[in-house]
């Protein structure tokens, strides 16, 4: 099967999108958890929407041949990077060690637990 260039983009831009949409509504899942009265309830019912939609994009993307999936796969994974990049905490992005876990900033090369 052959596909045109042009589907290995739309393919990037179509995972791009899977992505942002599993990504937020996760951040957005985890933003409401001390809201609600069920949050286990409330994190399984989120997964299996997110995840079944998300699914189902991949699987129109599958339509367009086997060889398109790799690509949207990589927007996906290029979406999960960038949000695990952004919203990291503060602290942690800054190098600066926090109160909670004061090793979380600890160099390689120090050894732990001295």
């Amino acid at each position: 099967m052959t596909v045109h260039p042009m589907g290995f983009a739309l393919a990037f831009a179509a995972g791009l999108g899977i992505g942002a949409f599993y990504f937020t509504g996760l951040w957005w899942t985890v933003q409401r958890l001390d809201r609600v009265r069920q949050p286990a309830a409330w994190v399984t019912m989120s997964f299996f929407l997110r995840a079944g939609l998300s699914l189902l994009g991949f699987y129109v993307l599958l339509r367009g041949g086997w060889p398109l999936l790799p690509a949207g796969l990589a927007g996906f994974i290029a979406v999960r990077m960038i949000s695990v990049r952004r919203l990291r905490p503060v602290s942690e992005a800054a190098g600066v060690r926090s109160r909670r876990n004061p090793e979380s900033a600890a160099s390689p090369s120090t050894p732990r637990g001295k």
